[in-house]
């Protein structure tokens, strides 16, 4: 019998704080030898809700866990508080023009089930471990552009100024509602001004508000894996009952730098600022019998098989990028209607 999706809430302590998160729950899932207890948290609201341009739920209470664990001491540098202001803005980021820098589209379902077969496919073939030490360079090389310009990283500096530099003068000053308020309005009037503009016109300020895009999607990113290392430490909910859980939820929420669990720092660069759980292709690399496996042998001896999982989940990344420019290519095709046939 197929287990149910179940909710959970999880509780994370800080100092005098209590951060209460709503998760998913399934029973019972098999990954290969494997069986685990696996927790997400619904990923339609990690980056907030658009329609409202606000932070509600889950993605509210990661940005607060966020700040209260990082701000909150007297030496806290600009590039810290600036960070928090970055998530604030998520609900408000260009999602096609993030995806300009990253990309990490949802495929519809059917699409994502043929990645999933595709990928079977590929994991036939036997897989190169030593993928440990390339995996962010082959996966930038796939999902990102060649370059960031330099006159754009100069507008990016330019525009992150105009944006935030007042901003955080009130974070500072312990005022954080009106530090947000004035992020928010900053970017509003940035959006209404340069991002109305044509591409061209705009030149290399529309493009620095695409990358400022992506970096408000990788700042929630940051705060999910904050989240999920909280959980973890505290084993709150049952997180990690047993050890093959504990590297599942690990691997899958947290980016280890290096597969030695002692010295992970769990934080989004392994993977370019993208979590595997969060990306489509972790989505295709679990559904395919063969990624189950993987994952499965990974968990269990992650010594000896995470440069496996690394070189599957590229290979399911590979997927999704064929996966993506197929449903492209049929979304730009013509609907040819054909005249019913007479009965005469």
């Amino acid at each position: 019998m197929v287990s149910k999706v179940k909710t959970h809430t999880i509780q994370i302590g800080w100092l005098d704080d209590v951060f209460e998160f709503d998760l998913c729950v399934k029973d019972d899932v098999q990954l290969g030898d494997a069986v685990i207890r696996q927790f997400w948290l619904p990923i339609n609201k990690i980056h907030g809700n658009r329609s409202t341009e606000s932070l509600t739920g889950n993605a509210r209470t990661m940005v607060d866990f966020f700040r209260t664990v990082t701000c909150n001491t007297p030496d806290a540098s600009k590039d810290v508080w600036q960070m928090p202001l970055y998530m604030e803005l998520a609900p408000m980021a260009r999602s096609i023009g993030s995806r300009r820098v990253f990309k990490d589209a949802r495929c519809q379902r059917h699409v994502i089930d043929k990645a999933a077969t595709d990928l079977n496919n590929f994991l036939a073939e036997p897989l190169d471990p030593s993928y440990l030490m390339r995996f962010a360079a082959k996966t930038r090389e796939l999902l990102c552009p060649p370059t960031i310009e330099p006159n754009v990283i100069e507008s990016v500096t330019s525009l992150e100024s105009e944006v935030f530099d007042e901003a955080m003068k009130w974070a500072e000053s312990g005022s954080w509602e009106k530090a947000v308020d004035v992020a928010k309005r900053k970017w509003i009037h940035l959006r209404n001004t340069i991002g109305k503009r044509g591409r061209q016109r705009a030149g290399s300020l529309k493009r620095a508000m695409d990358v400022m895009s992506w970096n408000m999607r990788e700042s929630v990113h940051y705060a999910y894996t904050y989240a999920w290392k909280g959980f973890l430490q505290e084993n709150s909910g049952g997180v990690r009952d047993s050890e093959a859980q504990y590297f599942f939820h690990a691997f899958w929420n947290c980016l280890p730098h290096n597969r030695n669990p002692k010295e992970w720092e769990k934080l989004p660069s392994y993977f370019n600022g993208h979590v595997m759980g969060l990306h489509p292709a972790g989505s295709i690399l679990i559904r395919a019998s063969r990624g189950q496996k993987i994952i499965g042998d990974a968990i269990t001896q992650p010594e000896k098989y995470f440069g496996h999982f690394l070189a599957a989940y590229e290979m399911a990344i590979y997927a999704y990028d064929l996966a993506l420019n197929d449903q492209s290519f049929n979304r730009q095709q013509p609907r040819h209607r054909t005249r019913p046939q007479s009965d005469l």
